[in-house]
C-alpha cells in the first residue's frame, strides 16, 4: 500500500516539499522495517546550478565538501553559470555534472548538447548524471527515449548514472528498470535514512538527503543547497580520484596560469630511470647535472643549509645511499622505491631509495591541502617562482616549474600551484625549493626563465630518464667524402637529444660562421672547429680536395692541439675535466 502511495504520479509534486516528504517517511518507519545503505556522514558533497548564484569554492572546500556535481544544462540549453562554475571549481573539488532531461526535446539533440558543452572540459568530469524528474509530458516522455539519450552520451566516452527518486521513477520506468540499473543510482529522498530505492536497483551510489539551509556557510549565494552523501560501501577514490590528462606528445608543455608562465613535464618511474642526485656537499646547476647524467628532464630539489659543506634541509637519498638522514621540521618527501614506485610521505621511512624532500604537501587525495587557505600564514599569501612534483593516479610523476618575479610572469600562490598540479592530474603533490632555485631542463636545454637572470647552483636534483651514466664523449671527427661542394662551413644536423653527435651520420657545412676554427699543426688534413655549444669537432679532409660539404661522424679521442687563441673545454667521458685558455 505504501509503495502505491509514494509511486503515484499525482502525489509527486508533494514529495518535492522536503519537510512533507521527511514527515511522511518518518511515520512509515513506525510501521515497517527500513532498508538503509552505508551512508556515513564522512564523504559529502553538493550539487549546484545557476540558482546558487555566486559561489566561493574555496569556502565550500573549507566547509568540508569532498565532491561537487555541477548542472551543465537542461533540455537543449546550457546552465547559465556552468562555464563560470567549472572554471573556478576545477582543481578545488573533484567534479561531476548533471543534465536535466526535458521530454519536449529530441533525446539525441539533448545528448549532443551535453557532449558539446562538456567537450572543452572532458578531462575534468568524472561522470554525467542524467536527471530524470520532469513533471510534464512531451513527445519524448517514454523510457525508450531515455535509453537513446543515455546511449548517445555513453558513446561519447562518458560514464553515466541516473538521478531520480522512487516516488517518481517507479510509475514511469516500465520494462526498462533492469536496463537502467546497469548504471549507478543517485537517489533523492529527503529523509533521515535512505529506505526507498527506485525500481531496478538494490542500493544507491549517491544519496541526495535534503536541502538544508547551510548555503551561505557552504559558500553559495542561496540560502539552501542540495547536500549529498557518498555510499561508503563503495570506493570513493575510484569515482572521485583525479583524472590524469592523456599523455602529451611533447616532452613538456608551456602554459599560462594566474598571470605566470608554467612549465609541465611528465615522467614515469616504471619506465624512465628516476634519480635524485648526491652532490656530496657541492652545489651544481640543473644544466650541469642534465648532460652529465644523460637526464631527459631535470628539476631542482630541496633547499639547503648554507654552512660548509652545504647539505639538504631534510631527508635525501640517492640510489639507496643516505646523505641527509635528518628530517627537518617533519618535512614531507618524494620517494622512488627500488621497485620504481612513487610515494609522497612524511612519517614512513621504509624503502627509501631515491628521495628528495620538499617544504610542504600541497595536494592531498586529489584536493588542495586545506592548510594553504590559512591567510594568517604569510607563506600562503605571497607569489613566487615555484617548483613542485606530483604523482597522478597511474603513478606517473607530474613536474611543474613556474616563472616569477618578472613583469611577464609574477609567480603563483601556493594554492594556485596546487590547482595547477591538480589540473595536470596530480593526486598528491609536493612543493620543492622555489624562488631563484626554480629551473627545469627538458631534452637539451633549460626551458624556463630563472628569476635571478641565470641558473642558481642547488644542492640536489630530480632527474628523469637518466641512464645514471655520464654522457658519451662529445668530441667527434668529421671525415669528408669527395665530390661535394667546397668552401662552406659545417652545421651538425645529426645529434641526439643530449646534443651528442651521432656516429655514422652525415653533417653539413653551412652555419658555423662565426665560430673559431684552427688548423692542426700535426696533421695537414685536419681542422678543429668549435661548435656553437662550445664543443670541438675534428674535421678531416684530404688537403688536395679543399673543404667540402658532406662528411661522416666518427669517434675521436684526441684533444684540440696547442697552442690556439681560444678557450678550449676538454671533456673526459662527458665530464668537463678542465677548461683553459690556450695562447
Amino acid at each position: 500500500m505504501i509503495e502505491k502511495i509514494i509511486a503515484s504520479p499525482y502525489l509527486y509534486p508533494l514529495w518535492r516539499i522536503g519537510w512533507l516528504e521527511r514527515a511522511f517517511f518518518h511515520v512509515c518507519r513506525l510501521f515497517r522495517d527500513v532498508r538503509q545503505s552505508a551512508f556515513l556522514d564522512i564523504n559529502f558533497g553538493f550539487d549546484i546550478s545557476k540558482w546558487q548564484g555566486v559561489v566561493d569554492f574555496l569556502k565550500m572546500l573549507a566547509f568540508g565538501a569532498r565532491f561537487l556535481i555541477l548542472r551543465c544544462g537542461y533540455g537543449i540549453k546550457i546552465d547559465e553559470r556552468f562555464e563560470e562554475y567549472i572554471a573556478a571549481a576545477y582543481g578545488v573539488l573533484p567534479l561531476a555534472t548533471y543534465h536535466f532531461y526535458d521530454p519536449i526535446y529530441d533525446p539525441v539533440a539533448q545528448a549532443k548538447k551535453v557532449i558539446a558543452i562538456l567537450e572543452p572540459h572532458k578531462h575534468k568530469i568524472r561522470r554525467v548524471w542524467l536527471d530524470l524528474e520532469f513533471w510534464w509530458t512531451g513527445a519524448y516522455s517514454d523510457p525508450k527515449y531515455w535509453k537513446t539519450y543515455r546511449d548517445t552520451i555513453k558513446a561519447a566516452g562518458y560514464k553515466v548514472g541516473w538521478y531520480t527518486r522512487k516516488t517518481w521513477w517507479d510509475s514511469r520506468v516500465g520494462v526498462y528498470a533492469a536496463e537502467f540499473a546497469k548504471d549507478p543510482l543517485w537517489a533523492a529522498q529527503y529523509n533521515a535514512v535512505l529506505n526507498l530505492i527506485p525500481k531496478g536497483w538494490l542500493k544507491a551510489t549517491v544519496w541526495q538527503e535534503g536541502t538544508p539551509a547551510i548555503g551561505l556557510e557552504a559558500g553559495v549565494g542561496s540560502r539552501e543547497i542540495d547536500r549529498n552523501l557518498w555510499n561508503d560501501e563503495m570506493d570513493f577514490l575510484s569515482e572521485w580520484g583525479v583524472i590524469a590528462p592523456p599523455p602529451d606528445p611533447l616532452p613538456y608543455q608551456k602554459v599560462s596560469r594566474y598571470g605566470s608562465y608554467v612549465y609541465v613535464a611528465f615522467g614515469d618511474p616504471k619506465t624512465d630511470h628516476t634519480h635524485v642526485t648526491n652532490t656530496e656537499g657541492k652545489l651544481e646547476t640543473v644544466s650541469s647535472v642534465a648532460p652529465r647524467l644523460n637526464g631527459k628532464i631535470v628539476i631542482n630539489g630541496d633547499g639547503w643549509w648554507e654552512v660548509a659543506p652545504p647539505r639538504p634541509l631534510s631527508i635525501s637519498v640517492s640510489d639507496g645511499k643516505i646523505y641527509q638522514g635528518k628530517q627537518y621540521d617533519f618535512r614531507p618527501f618524494l620517494n622512488i622505491t627500488q621497485n620504481k614506485a612513487a610515494q609522497i610521505k612524511w612519517n614512513n621511512y621504509a624503502d627509501l631509495y631515491n628521495t628528495v624532500s620538499g617544504t610542504r604537501q600541497i595536494v592531498l587525495n586529489g584536493s588542495v591541502n586545506p592548510i594553504l587557505f590559512d591567510t594568517g600564514n604569510i607563506a600562503n599569501t605571497e607569489k613566487h617562482p615555484r617548483t613542485a612534483v606530483g604523482i597522478d593516479a597511474s603513478g606517473r610523476l607530474v613536474l611543474v616549474v613556474v616563472d616569477g618575479r618578472s613583469e611577464k610572469s609574477a609567480g603563483v600562490l601556493l594554492v594556485e600551484l596546487a590547482r595547477i598540479l591538480i589540473e595536470f592530474g596530480s593526486v598528491d603533490a609536493l612543493e620543492l625549493d622555489g624562488g631563484g632555485s626554480s629551473a627545469m631542463w627538458v631534452e637539451d636545454r633549460i626551458v624556463n626563465v630563472p628569476s635571478d637572470g641565470q641558473e642558481r647552483a642547488v644542492i640536489n636534483h630530480l632527474v628523469i630518464g637518466t641512464t645514471g651514466e655520464p654522457m658519451a664523449k662529445n668530441k667527434v671527427t668529421i671525415t669528408w667524402d669527395s665530390g661535394a661542394r667546397e668552401r662552406e662551413k659545417p652545421r651538425v644536423n645529426a645529434v641526439d637529444k643530449y646534443r651528442n653527435l651521432l656516429l655514422d651520420n652525415t653533417v653539413h657545412y653551412s652555419e658555423f660562421d662565426p665560430v673559431p676554427d684552427m688548423d692542426d699543426p700535426t696533421n695537414a688534413d685536419k681542422r678543429w672547429i668549435q661548435l656553437q655549444s662550445g664543443w670541438w669537432v675534428a674535421v678531416k679532409y684530404p688537403s688536395s680536395s679543399g673543404i667540402i660539404e658532406r662528411a661522416k661522424v666518427e669517434a675521436v679521442t684526441e684533444d684540440p692541439p696547442t697552442p690556439a687563441p681560444h678557450v678550449v673545454e676538454v671533456y673526459v667521458d662527458g665530464l668537463l675535466e678542465y677548461r683553459k685558455e690556450l695562447t
